[in-house]
């Protein structure tokens, strides 16, 4: 019986250290569309975890926000 493989997708990291300061300046780069959407989401994110949560000692693990756009915004809350 044949070993079965999976489909595999190479992810190109080289697209995230080109981009270096530029992913916090950026206007003229998909990353400006990130950080502005971020800007629009992370009020709502947080209000839902007040409204849910209590702040005070909560351990949140945040997955997939893209350089941590987010991240950054809950921790400074």
């Amino acid at each position: 019986m044949e070993k079965q493989t999976c489909d595999q997708t190479l992810i190109n990291n080289a697209f995230y250290n080109e981009l270096l300061e530029r992913w916090y300046t950026a206007f003229d780069h998909p990353v400006a569309l990130l950080r502005a959407e971020n800007q629009l989401r992370t009020p709502w994110v947080l209000q839902k975890i007040e409204k849910y949560f209590s702040p005070q000692n909560l351990t949140l693990l945040d997955i997939g926000c893209g350089e941590g756009f987010t991240t950054r915004e809950i921790a400074s809350a």
